[in-house]
């Protein structure tokens, strides 16, 4: 039972530090080249 818990935090704070770097990764890509936004998707 305990395990599980354990389990969760871990899920958590993998999607915290996945979404965290993801919004970095956005704003360096804008910063980085006017071609992103002409680029499709």
């Amino acid at each position: 039972r305990q395990s599980l818990r354990i389990q969760n935090l871990h899920q958590r704070t993998r999607e915290l530090k996945l979404s965290r770097t993801a919004r970095v990764l956005r704003r360096q890509s804008k910063l980085a080249s006017p071609l992103h936004r002409l680029a499709p998707g």
